[in-house]
């Protein structure tokens, strides 16, 4: 990897898949060659401010279809999926990248963080969001991609119903996500309204 002032253009799938991190006019001299540069937030197709922690299953499922499409859209092409900077996007992008190669390329979480693992030296992992001192647990890209190789070899992906799941996961529609199918599930606990309401919409949550 080429890593130069906080820019680096790395290679996760042969000649294929990319992730960069480079400025405005280096940019510009890959996407006069053979690379296809698209803008992380593009794939994710959600405002970057939303994204906290690694992406839920329907976040997977979209940016993972999308790179299916653009790999066979342009099988000529290096594809390399961009951040403008050493953000909170980066490694969602890069974990975008590792699921894409677990679900569709079936390859293992070992085999694919061998190839990036100097990534471990400008990312620090998944930490909790909430701001209590005593959630200091971490969670390493590899720890996500071989929960995702386990969800894969179980079937549990083939069986998701991606509209059902996003529509539940939709925070005004319960916040609720699918971690076992017909065992367990997450979702926000209820909260007491003081007007005894049965609910209230609060921005972008009820």
């Amino acid at each position: 990897m080429g890593y130069v002032d906080g820019e680096f253009l790395l290679p996760f799938w042969d000649d294929h898949l990319f992730l960069a991190c480079l400025k405005t006019d280096l940019a510009q001299q890959y996407a006069d060659s053979s690379y296809l540069l698209v803008p992380f937030v593009q794939v994710l197709d959600s405002p970057a401010e939303c994204v906290c922690g690694p992406l839920n299953l329907g976040q997977i499922h979209t940016c993972v279809k999308k790179l299916d499409q653009l790999l066979k859209a342009n099988p000529k092409l290096k594809i390399a999926l961009c951040v403008e900077d050493k953000s909170d996007l980066l490694i969602n992008a890069a974990f975008v990248l590792g699921c894409y190669l677990v679900i569709i390329e079936h390859q293992e979480p070992n085999d694919v963080w061998s190839e990036v693992s100097c990534l471990d030296s400008i990312t620090d992992g998944f930490h909790d969001p909430n701001s209590n001192p005593d959630c200091d647990f971490c969670l390493s890209l590899l720890d996500c991609w071989t929960a995702i190789a386990q969800a894969r070899s179980l079937g549990w992906l083939d069986r998701l119903d991606i509209r059902e799941y996003a529509h539940y996961a939709n925070p005004l529609e319960g916040d609720l996500h699918i971690v076992i199918p017909d065992e367990l599930v997450l979702l926000q606990g209820p909260v007491a309204l003081d007007d005894g309401a049965d609910f209230r919409d609060d921005g972008l949550r009820r």
